[in-house]
């Protein structure tokens, strides 16, 4: 998850929350075989120092909070690797749904680094 696509995500929240004909929301990957793999390590490595680090995370944190209270449901469909920040915003959703296979994979990698796992747990 790099900024793009932490800001594609934020619109279409936005999108869902503002049009009342949309009554719920599916969250499907664009790459074969991942849902989400976590954050961008090239993002986490331009941030100067831990504030810049530190609002990275409230930032997502906030999205996820949001997608958590929403009114409408809101499913991740899940097909492939689901890492880190992938699979927290997979449990900020109401429902998520797995494709049974090899390839789908569920981790938190961060704590081999002993960094926090998930304010969702």
């Amino acid at each position: 998850m790099n900024e793009a696509v932490a800001a594609d995500l934020q619109r279409c929240i936005e999108h869902i929350e503002a049009n009342d004909s949309i009554k719920g929301a599916v969250l499907i990957s664009g790459k074969p075989n991942t849902f989400i793999a976590g954050a961008d390590i090239g993002m986490l490595s331009r941030c100067k120092n831990s504030t810049d680090a530190r609002q990275i995370s409230a930032e997502a944190q906030r999205e996820f909070l949001r997608i958590e209270s929403s009114e409408k449901p809101i499913v991740a469909a899940i097909m492939g690797t689901c890492m880190g920040g992938g699979l927290e915003l997979a449990l900020a959703c109401h429902y998520r749904i797995a494709m049974n296979s090899p390839k789908t994979q569920f981790a938190f990698p961060e704590v081999i680094f002993y960094c926090k796992v998930s304010f969702l747990i």
